[in-house]
């Protein structure tokens, strides 16, 4: 839906604002980056399985658990696990440490979900002002175009246009013929 030229929304912001918040926000994210060095990077598949989802609540619960095997009366009861804890004391099983990562769960989790909304609403914005600019460009291009077979100059100002359609129908057309070579190849050995 269009705005109204005073709008303050992403989608109707002013060019020269908008370019200067980005280079803010930015900038924001630099320090922001700095401030928090060397985050863990997962893989999609490490991300996709991982084992380490927590519950709602979870952290808090496990941080309990944590503390009744860290008393000298339960400890023995876990001291098998000394090799599955990833700590610095292979023999000795440490919910100390273990309690503090699941702290430092709970003090990042407030961050990771504001930038991830963040991070969606940014991209749900450019989606729609791309969906409200593509298609009528893509339109005035098949017009630009159809012209331009009987005239030199707008076919030389749109020759880079075309250039870029033209690769993609023809990757596309690659990727076809690679697909109805790869189905007729199972049939042909049978």
């Amino acid at each position: 839906m269009p705005q109204s030229p005073t709008s303050t929304d992403l989608t109707d912001m002013a060019i020269a604002p908008l370019t200067a918040a980005v280079a803010h926000a930015t900038a924001q994210l630099a320090s922001i980056r700095a401030a928090l060095p060397n985050p863990t990077r997962l893989t999609t598949a490490e991300r996709k399985h991982t084992g380490g989802r927590l519950k709602n609540g979870e952290s808090a619960v496990l941080q309990t658990v944590a503390a009744v095997a860290a008393d000298p009366t339960y400890a023995p009861l876990v001291k098998s696990l000394a090799d599955r804890d990833f700590g610095t004391d292979p023999a000795a099983f440490e919910p100390a440490l273990l309690q503090e990562r699941l702290q430092r769960v709970d003090a990042l989790a407030p961050l990771a979900a504001a930038l991830e909304g963040l991070g969606q609403d940014l991209a749900d914005t450019i989606l729609d002002l791309q969906e409200l600019s593509a298609q009528p460009l893509r339109d005035a291009y098949a017009i630009l175009k159809s012209v331009s077979n009987s005239d030199p100059t707008l076919r030389a100002r749109i020759k880079d246009v075309i250039d870029f359609y033209a690769k993609i129908a023809q990757a596309a057309a690659e990727t076809r013929k690679a697909k109805k070579a790869a189905a007729k190849a199972p049939a042909a050995k049978a």
